[in-house]
């Protein structure tokens, strides 16, 4: 093989292995993009739910606090009757 065909072969050959991590590199870029969208997502949702529970906790409470009261008036009610 003469010199000037080796050098061609060699130099096809290297920008063929630049071309292939470039392509590697981006199909890399991609999908970390897709995993960031998808775990910000993913905040965006437990967001939303940690939110939700903070309310049903709120409601919760105020249930608590309603039926607390109510049982202290039939204390009161069922004590003064004996």
């Amino acid at each position: 093989m003469s010199a000037d065909r080796l050098a061609l072969v060699c130099r096809s050959s290297a920008e063929g292995s630049v071309a292939r991590v470039r392509a590697d590199a981006q199909a890399a870029s991609a999908a970390e993009a897709a995993a960031r969208a998808e775990a910000e997502a993913a905040v965006a949702r437990v967001e939303l739910v940690e939110g939700e529970m903070r309310q049903l906790l709120d409601a919760m409470e105020l249930q608590k606090a309603a039926s607390a009261a109510k049982l202290q008036q039939l204390t009161s009610v069922l004590s003064d009757w004996r």
